[in-house]
């Protein structure tokens, strides 16, 4: 009968560059052998193995190994009698080797090669917390390579997470967001400007088109159109940008911003959508058909992320007769949060100001307490901020909210859609928490 202890814990997994021998004749092997073998099954005190010229051993063991079916284990001769009985140790497997086992595995089990690329890749899934099942391999290996040049794998993990479909169309428009994180405003600023300054008759259908819902803009024939290129112009913005403190703008941030901005951007959106119908059915070319394309693309983007953090680009004028400006808004998602009504609520804003450049604010809100975390351009910045911080508290005071927190740093970094959670775990605390890995496996 065969006896082993399972996984002692000071047990060299595989001495550097110590050859581990085939085994020929199990009874040979004398203390301080090592062998490999497959572990083929195990059941309540006994673990079945192949050896690699197949025959089979099944050994006697006290604890539950740290083995699964399937995989390949590394044993240790410790007693032999030389009269059938044998006492040896399964090492305690390398995590790491354990690891690329496991991913090479589940990469054969999806067709894939077991190539350096599709290993690191099938990595990064794993240590996002993604399944590693065949599904999302052969996802991600068509996000990698669905351009000319490979795609970086924190943006493959970003499209897996969110669940874009396999379309190149989803790697485009994410490349396009992160190189214009002001996409949705430069494209309806441009949109309004070329329709102001045109005073074609196909501009004029389009303006119709886009006008159909608004009072002020009847869409017959008998319309008369301002004659100052600037009236449309600001009539046209005050269409495509979300108007903040301004009673009297049909769209507006409501006391639920989530509920103001879907109103506002299902506004654009069907807007948009309008005139480009028109522009299709009446074979109208004109160059603010391809921004409309880009602005519903922008939004369709938008309405997709939200399942790990939800993205919005905000669009807006402080004024009628203000330039547009934009801000972008990252909500970040949690199920702890969600199932736990104490963890607060947390968001970054982030503004690109005419006066300090760009501001990011990472907000964490528990009921009517909120703690403000500031990441300005430079050090000057930082001290103005900090010098009117009072004003700050006074201001949302007023909104019923009491700042719990408030601080001011110098950015090492502009925030974006691929950047970790601000505040959130570090490498260090994420390696000390349990992970559930989900692999598809065959044996």
């Amino acid at each position: 009968m065969i006896n082993f202890d399972a996984n002692l814990p000071n047990a060299p997994a595989n001495p550097p560059g110590e050859a581990v021998p085939e085994v020929k004749n199990l009874l040979d092997l004398r203390p301080g052998d090592r062998f490999k073998a497959l572990v083929t099954d195990i059941k309540l005190g006994l673990v079945t193995v192949r050896l690699p010229d197949g025959s089979f051993f099944t050994a006697r063991t006290r604890v539950l190994p740290e083995a699964r079916i399937g995989e390949e284990s590394l044993f240790l001769v410790k007693e032999n009698d030389f009269k059938g009985q044998i006492k040896m140790e399964m090492l305690k497997p390398d995590p790491v080797a354990r690891q690329s086992g496991m991913l090479r595995e589940a990469l054969r089990n999806a067709g894939l090669f077991v190539t350096e690329e599709n290993m690191n890749l099938a990595r990064a899934i794993l240590e996002n917390d993604l399944p590693v099942d065949a599904q999302t391999l052969l996802r991600a290996v068509f996000f990698k390579y669905a351009n000319q040049t490979e795609t970086p794998a924190d943006r493959v993990v970003f499209l897996l997470r969110e669940n874009f479909p396999a379309e190149s169309a989803s790697l485009q428009i994410l490349e396009k967001i992160l190189r214009q994180p002001d996409l949705l405003g430069k494209n309806l600023l441009q949109i309004a400007d070329a329709l102001a300054g045109d005073k074609s008759p196909e501009a004029r259908e389009i303006i119709r088109a886009l006008f159909t819902s608004e009072p002020d803009f009847p869409p017959d024939s008998s319309f008369d159109f301002p004659d100052e290129p600037k009236r449309l112009q600001n009539l046209l913005r005050k269409h495509f940008f979300l108007m903040i403190n301004n009673s009297d703008s049909p769209v507006r941030v409501k006391p639920s911003p989530a509920r103001g901005l879907n109103r506002y951007y299902n506004e654009v959106y069907e807007s948009v959508s309008r005139a480009l119908s028109e522009i299709t059915a009446k074979a109208i070319k004109h160059p603010a058909a391809e921004r409309m394309e880009t602005v519903k693309e922008a939004l369709r983007f938008m309405e997709q992320t939200d399942k790990h953090r939800e993205y919005f680009q905000i669009p807006f004028m402080t004024g009628p007769q203000e330039e547009p400006k934009q801000a972008e808004l990252f909500v970040f998602k949690d199920a702890k949060r969600a199932s736990d009504p104490a963890k607060p609520a947390t968001a970054l804003i982030s503004l690109e100001t005419l006066s300090f450049g760009r501001a990011e604010v990472y907000i964490q809100k528990s009921g009517n307490e909120a703690r403000l975390d500031f990441r300005l351009t430079d050090e000057e910045t930082v001290k103005t901020f900090n010098a009117n911080s009072p004003k700050l508290t006074r201001a949302l005071r007023e909104k019923n909210i009491t700042v719990s927190g408030l601080s001011f740093q110098k950015s090492d970094g502009v925030f974006t859609l691929l950047s970790p959670e601000p505040g959130g775990q570090n490498d260090a605390q994420k390696k000390e928490l349990p992970k559930r890995f989900t692999f598809d496996m065959r044996v």
